[in-house]
């Protein structure tokens, strides 16, 4: 797949953009990007698996769209079919309004970078940069500059001489994004970049990516698993689910508004409590009944539609509430908060992570619920609470047509 990935990358027919004293303050080479329809599918020893069903996903110019899922829900294929290293059954793609489904990798102006960095091992970090430059017949004299300006850029220009051997995790994979910034493609695809490397050089990189992204104005596609990834890098997240789109907006639109029960539970950590029950009507007033018995609800329109309907309900952590000796009076945001006890919980486990505690809660018949708060550091396990839940940042959603909110 290197060898494939590098025709791709570097063995484009596409003019070389001459270099001016700051790359940031050139006129950025930007598409739009829209997928339509996209279908696609495998064949497998057991028959025939789709990878994508009906895929429609639109990338405005100078934007970072985030493709986020588990692993098998399609994002790398989508990534790979807007490069063109994959062909759609179904659909088209189009780069500036025109229809690139049938072109080679080399000619659209495409540039990817991979998870497993994909350098040249002889080369020094310097010719890795130049490649695509030199592949495309750029005069030596002309090829200097960019180098420097993407090495200085990436803070790499002290490592020009190395070998990518002799490089950590973190400067390979800025030697991969630098070899890519460098040809000054349309479209910037990144598949999980990050993935080789920790917890603290992910975070180091995840700020250099969304740096270069606004600076550059360059149109960028990220595929990865990690949410909270998704969440501080992406302008828009597209949240994907067995090869379908289940929502795509604003890091704050999914989490506040998600548009099923997967979304909601994927988004988020720790993530969204659930209890089953039915959304009933009684004397003027919507109640969720369960196990835990009857929960009054404030009014909602769209719940006249579903009453009597099995539904889920679905709560953040940061919303729920727990009050025991330790902890004199449940915390709320403000004593307007409209709060509604939920019964009473054991604590069976305590994750102290500094800025908040997270606690673990059980009831009697086996509910299980979780309450995230700073003020819970005096939490222990086997601790007797209350918990009471937030009434206005409750969500609904129908058991049935996929796990679909209420809205």
């Amino acid at each position: 797949m290197q060898g494939f990935t590098f025709d791709l990358c570097l063995f484009r027919h596409c003019p070389v953009l001459s270099y001016q004293a700051d790359i940031t303050q050139r006129r950025p080479n930007m598409a739009s990007i829209a997928l339509e329809h996209i279908h696609k599918r495998f064949k497998t020893k057991a028959g025939y698996v789709d990878a994508l069903v009906d895929l429609d996903l639109q990338i405005c110019e100078k934007e970072l769209l985030v493709l986020v899922g588990p692993s098998g829900c399609g994002k790398t294929t989508a990534l790979r079919i807007i490069a063109g290293l994959e062909i759609p059954d179904e659909g088209r793609v189009l780069i500036d309004n025109h229809n690139v489904s049938r072109v080679s990798p080399k000619d659209r102006d495409v540039a990817m970078v991979f998870q497993n960095y994909a350098l040249y091992p002889h080369m020094s970090v310097y010719k890795n940069l130049a490649f695509g430059l030199k592949m495309r017949r750029t005069p030596k004299d002309e090829i200097k500059r960019p180098v420097q300006e993407v090495a200085t850029m990436l803070h790499i220009q002290h490592l020009l001489d190395r070998k990518p051997a002799s490089l950590s995790g973190g400067e390979k994979q800025r030697v991969a994004v630098g070899r890519a910034i460098a040809r000054r493609p349309k479209v910037f695809l990144l598949d999980e970049p990050l993935a080789n490397l920790d917890a603290r050089l992910r975070l180091d990189m995840r700020t250099e990516i969304k740096r270069l992204q606004r600076e550059l104005q360059i149109s960028m596609i990220y595929v990865t698993h990690d949410q909270e990834e998704a969440m501080t890098l992406g302008h828009r997240i597209a949240i994907m689910h067995r090869g379908r789109l289940m929502q795509c907006g604003s890091p704050q639109q999914v989490y506040d508004t998600p548009a099923n029960r997967f979304v909601a539970s994927f988004m988020g950590t720790p993530p969204m409590n659930f209890l089953t029950g039915r959304l009933t009507y009684d004397k003027g007033d919507y109640f969720f009944s369960s196990e835990m018995g009857k929960l009054k609800l404030l009014h909602h329109q769209a719940y006249e539609d579903h009453l009597n309907q099995d539904v889920s309900l679905g709560i953040r952590p940061q919303q729920v509430y727990i009050a025991c000796k330790k902890i004199n009076d449940t915390t709320a945001p403000t004593d307007r908060t409209p709060v509604a006890t939920l019964g009473q919980f054991e604590v069976v486990a305590v994750e102290p992570l500094g800025y908040a505690t997270t606690v673990h809660l059980r009831s009697t018949n086996h509910t299980a619920m979780v309450a995230s708060a700073q003020s819970y550091a005096g939490v222990e396990t086997g601790d007797a609470v209350v918990v009471r839940l937030d009434l206005s940042q409750i969500h609904l959603f129908i058991t049935r047509e996929d796990g679909r909110r209420i809205a």
